[in-house]
């Protein structure tokens, strides 16, 4: 591997500075008179190229030590260009013995710096070729780009356009800076996705191009103002001399292609707002008859970014595959599940590519996506019946279909494993297959099964394995390595059914000021062994495929103390985004208005469509429910919840409110939070206020709502109206307070 091959730091310094020496030497001969001017134009041009001597010996032997395939074909092209460069200096020094000036350019004494060029684009493009992806998204992005570079390009040439030279020596510097920006253009396309470590050959690769890009341009205006000579070249010479000097770095590091990290649609969306700011400069400056051509260019790439707009978070399209997503195969196979009986049975076929998670770290995300696109075409092409294919993990492929019995569906799981073991020899695949009802009654219960069917394959060494009845190919799960499955589920099962298993506790949120109870959180205990949080059973439900089951049971238990609740005070439930997106939720909520009922939603799981989950609560909030976020930062989602959503309360985790009272920097983000609810036109509510101290800042940053141990214990009674009578908290009254607590009177709860 690259970074196990040995180097010398202190060998490339040395060999810069005696470079670099050697440059200055020279140039204070030339100024004595002690040696003329083609002498030192020679050593000037030639002194980068023992550098660039060095760095390609480094890479080269760089590539016989990496890994095949893409690196390895990456270092080799980066030597040779090199080396290519390294010998333009020695043609160029043919050029002044035959004759030729410094102070003059000519095409072939310039051929072999600029055919280095050639095995660099394509090291390049090597490194960023991105064959996974689809196709037609591949020439998408791949147009996006072109475009961008095409008005940056026009941007450069109109800049250095000088009117009045003559062609040949306009080409000489046109061509090496049109070469840069190509090069800079296949090196953007590495950066976006490579991993800027210290370890990592691809910052020091990054400076050593930018630099060649610098001389380039330095050196080729120098010659179109017919001012080139050594000492004024010395500038752009060092370039090249440190830039060689960052290519025998970058041959001690690491170009592993594992560095590299998908950036997906938003970099292009990036690529193409630059594009769109650089396109009004670029039209002012461009020479004659580009203009029309940058605005054509900036018009499309404009279209190109209206409609990735629109594609977000409408699309159920995998990005790589083109199959199904996770998300949309689920939501056919819940649709197909409701009509499937013993007669008209639904087949679930899954395919596992083992051993994928290393095999893409060594060989590269590139070559990852590219296998799983190959895999998911002879998915496609295998001969079974008519179905739907999805991506259902990072190396899970799903069928949905029906079928006629469980052996029916085995033998076409059979025929699956033979398309995807053929498609690539590396790899090795394993099939689960899941007959519903017989299975599953439930999506998730069916992916449940076929996640509990992989990994018995997985265990047992097998290659295919059905999850028949509850049996995995007609042996007893309380004999396999799935023996605790069947008991979890059924143990969740019971405790859903069995009423007393599952309690309301009710703890109040109050008024900070006044310290009048505004509302209640409902919280549910189980009493059941083990005893546990009540997360942590929701956690196993979800695990067994009833998680959903089991927060509606809970929300259901909570909700039939409804009416228990003191007069104008609210009732709030915890809803996960995934029950509110099952439709679930609906059948918990009695008939009737909903003005009392405070939905609030866990932030703990990420949420794919939030154009659903809006519409969802709309239909809520449409009989008077009011929404709340639940645990803001504390996690990945909340803040987004909160953007997206437009929630009438922020509850604010309790990680954000204790000890707040000795933290200046929680203050200070109270305070941010307090400004943004104003904005956001919602109300915030402190979560687990536990000292009087606490409560006195939280009240000093006007924080309206609170909640905690301070307070009250979570209870299975709901409280009166005031909790200062029974902890001895004093209320603060403001002058609005009384009109507050009228509304709460007459039954409408005050935000």
């Amino acid at each position: 591997m690259p970074g196990h091959i040995p180097h010398s730091r202190w060998l490339t310094l040395s060999l810069t500075g005696l470079v670099v020496i050697v440059m200055a030497i020279t140039a204070v001969l030339l100024e004595t008179g002690r040696i003329g001017l083609p002498i030192a134009a020679i050593i000037a041009a030639n002194a980068p190229g023992v550098l660039a001597t060095y760095a390609a010996i480094r890479l080269l032997k760089t590539s016989r030590r990496a890994f095949k395939g893409r690196e390895r074909t990456a270092w080799r092209l980066l030597g040779v260009g090199a080396l290519i460069w390294a010998l333009g200096g020695l043609l160029y020094a043919l050029f002044i013995l035959t004759g030729g000036h410094p102070n003059e350019t000519s095409w072939w004494s310039q051929v072999a710096f600029l055919s280095a060029y050639p095995p660099w684009l394509v090291a390049l493009w090597n490194l960023n070729r991105h064959q996974g992806d689809m196709r037609r998204r591949t020439w998408e992005m791949l147009a996006v780009e072109i475009s961008c570079f095409a008005i940056l390009g026009i941007l450069v040439v109109g800049a250095l356009w000088y009117p009045g030279v003559d062609i040949a020596a306009l080409l000489a510097l046109l061509v090496p800076t049109s070469l840069d920006l190509l090069l800079l253009a296949g090196l953007y396309g590495c950066l976006r996705r490579a991993a800027m470590t210290q370890d990592s050959a691809y910052p020091w690769i990054f400076g050593a191009f930018v630099l060649l890009a610098a001389s380039d341009l330095g050196m080729s205006t120098l010659a179109l103002e017919q001012l080139l000579s050594p000492i004024s070249a010395a500038g752009p010479t060092l370039g090249y001399a440190l830039s060689f000097m960052l290519f025998s770095a970058a041959a001690s590091r690491e170009l592993a292609a594992r560095d590299i990290v998908l950036a997906g649609e938003r970099t292009t969306a990036a690529t193409a707002a630059l594009a769109l700011i650089a396109a009004a400069p670029a039209a002012s400056v461009a020479p004659s008859g580009f203009g029309p051509v940058v605005w054509v260019l900036a018009g499309a790439v404009a279209w190109r970014i209206h409609q990735q707009v629109r594609h977000v978070d409408r699309s159920d399209e995998d990005p790589i595959t083109g199959l199904n997503d996770a998300r949309a195969l689920e939501r056919h196979l819940g649709g197909m599940l409701v009509g499937a009986t013993d007669r008209q049975p639904i087949g679930v076929i899954a395919v596992d590519v083992c051993g994928f998670a290393a095999w893409n770290a060594r060989e590269g995300f590139a070559a990852g996506d590219r296998v799983l696109l190959e895999m998911a075409e002879q998915c496609l092409k295998a001969d079974i019946g008519p179905g739907v294919w999805g991506r259902i993990g990072a190396d899970r492929f799903c069928w949905v279909g029906r079928i006629t019995s469980l052996d029916e569906a085995r033998t076409w799981g059979e025929v699956i494993l033979t398309a995807t073991t053929d498609s690539h020899t590396d790899l090795e695949t394993r099939v689960g297959v899941v007959a519903c009802p017989w299975d599953a009654e439930t999506a998730a219960n069916a992916l449940a099964a076929i996640d509990e069917a992989l990994s018995a394959a997985s265990d047992a060494g097998s290659r295919i394995v059905a999850f028949d009845r509850g049996r995995l190919d007609g042996r007893s799960v309380e004999a396999t390595y799935s023996a605790s499955f069947r008991s979890r589920r059924s143990r969740i099962e019971d405790v859903i059914a069995d009423e007393r298993a599952i309690y309301p506790v009710f703890q109040p949120i109050v008024r900070m000021s006044s310290l009048a109870i505004v509302g209640h959180e409902g919280l549910t205990r189980v009493e059941r062994e083990p005893y546990r949080s009540p997360d942590q059973w929701i956690a196993e439900a979800h695990q067994v495929g009833f998680g959903l089951e089991l927060e509606t049971s809970c929300i259901q238990r909570i909700t039939a103390h409804a009416e228990e609740r003191p007069r104008g005070t609210y009732l709030s439930v915890n809803a996960s985004p995934q029950l509110l997106l099952s439709g679930l939720l609906d059948d918990a909520f009695p008939e009737g208005d909903l003005s009392w009922l405070v939905v609030e939603i866990t932030e703990h799981d990420q949420v794919r469509d939030y154009l659903k989950l809006a519409e969802r609560l709309a239909d809520t909030r449409s009989r008077g429910a009011r929404i709340a976020v639940d645990d803001v930062g504390s996690g990945h989602s909340s803040l987004r919840h909160v953007m997206r959503l437009s929630p009438d309360f922020i509850k604010l985790d309790r990680s954000m409110v204790e000890g707040i009272d000795q933290d200046s920097a929680k203050q200070a983000l109270m305070r941010s939070m307090v400004a943004f609810s104003r904005e956001m036109a919602c109300s915030l509510v402190a979560e687990g206020i536990e000292t009087l101290a606490e409560l006195e800042v939280l009240r000093d940053l006007q924080v309206r709502f609170g909640q905690g141990y301070l307070f009250r214990r979570p209870a299975t009674d709901m409280t009166p109206a005031l909790v200062s009578s029974s902890t001895g908290l004093r209320p603060r009254h403001v002058p609005d307070e009384a009109t507050a607590l009228h509304r709460f009177d007459q039954g409408r709860p005050a935000a």
